[in-house]
């Protein structure tokens, strides 16, 4: 019986490790410098969670081949960046709260990450 409830509690363990969903790695802290930097490659952001200060810059850079968009929920902030350049928030409290919020491109609704503003 003892062997049994082993068996399930290892069953238990292996399908949940394997099953969508499950917990992301640790978002990036990109708060120890003046500038934090976002790249957008075709239809993913890099890093796709983050973490970022209220006086820190953000540039954004777009390294697909797609114009693509930077757009905060719930917020003004909606930049569209032309394959191959750039754009820039220059103090991200000017615009954003402190908090989480989700980003997402307009162009490519699948093309999201998590942003935390501290």
């Amino acid at each position: 019986m003892q062997k049994l409830g082993l068996l399930l509690a290892a069953a238990v363990l292996l399908a949940s490790a394997c099953s969508e969903g499950g917990p992301k790695p640790e978002c990036p802290d990109l708060t120890g410098t003046a500038t934090a930097e976002i790249v957008m490659l075709d239809n993913t952001f890099e890093p796709d969670c983050f973490t970022v200060a209220r006086d820190q810059s953000l540039t954004i850079r777009n390294r697909g081949t797609a114009l693509h968009n930077f757009s905060v929920q719930n917020s003004p902030v909606d930049l569209d960046v032309a394959a191959g350049n750039e754009t820039a928030i220059e103090e991200i409290g000017e615009v954003l709260q402190p908090g989480d919020a989700k980003v997402v491109c307009t162009y490519h609704p699948e093309m999201t990450a998590e942003m935390t503003i501290t």
